[in-house]
C-alpha cells in the first residue's frame, strides 16, 4: 500500500522512486519508471526553471471522491507536439487516462502501467499513433469480493471447461 505519489513531467506518475528516464521504453522494462501509471511517457518539457523552452503546465487537484493530474498543452522536446491528457485517480483503485487532445507526433509515447520491480506491465501503446482526441482508458482491480484460482491451460475446439471462482457476498 502506498499513502503518497510523484508526478514526474515526462507524462507519468509514480509511487515509489523518482525515474529520471526520458528516452521511453516498451514496458515491462528496468528502465522504464516502477510501479508507475504512464499516461503518456516521452521526453515531455512541461514550463519548468530548467529551461526557457517548456511549454504547457502540470496541474492536479482532490477531494475525497478523486485525485487528477492534468498535463495540460505540454509539448515535446523539441516542440514535435502538444498535449492535452488527464490521469484520474479513485479510492477504489481504478484510474482512467483522458486525452482531449493529442497534436502533433504522438506516436514515440509509452502509455501502460508496471510493477514495483519492473517484473510485469500492461502496456496499452508503445511508439504507435494510438492515442487522439476524445479517448479514455480506464483500469479496474479485481474485486476483493471475487477470487479466482491461479489456473491456466487450452480450451480444445468444440468443448467446454468449467473454471472455478469464489463470489463472497459477506466480504465487504
Amino acid at each position: 500500500m502506498y499513502t503518497d505519489f510523484l508526478v514526474n513531467p515526462n507524462g507519468w506518475v509514480g509511487f515509489e522512486d523518482d525515474n529520471s528516464q526520458y528516452n521511453n521504453t516498451s514496458i515491462p522494462h528496468v528502465n522504464a519508471p516502477r510501479a508507475s501509471i504512464m499516461g503518456y511517457w516521452d521526453d515531455l518539457n512541461p514550463l519548468n526553471a530548467g529551461n526557457n523552452t517548456g511549454e504547457g503546465t502540470v496541474h492536479y487537484d482532490s477531494d475525497a471522491d478523486r485525485c487528477v493530474i492534468w498535463f495540460n498543452d505540454v509539448i515535446r522536446w523539441g516542440g514535435l507536439g502538444t498535449y492535452n491528457y488527464q490521469i484520474v485517480l479513485y479510492p477504489d483503485y481504478t484510474f482512467k487516462i483522458n486525452y482531449y487532445s493529442m497534436e502533433g507526433n504522438y506516436g514515440s509515447g509509452t502509455i501502460g502501467i508496471q510493477n514495483q520491480t519492473a517484473t510485469d506491465a500492461m502496456e496499452v501503446a508503445y511508439n504507435t499513433n494510438y492515442t487522439t482526441g476524445d479517448l479514455t482508458i480506464q483500469f479496474f482491480a479485481t474485486p476483493i469480493w471475487m477470487l479466482f484460482e491461479t489456473m491456466s491451460g487450452v480450451l480444445p475446439g468444440y468443448s467446454e471447461v468449467t473454471l472455478p471462482f469464489l463470489i463472497d457476498a459477506f466480504c465487504c
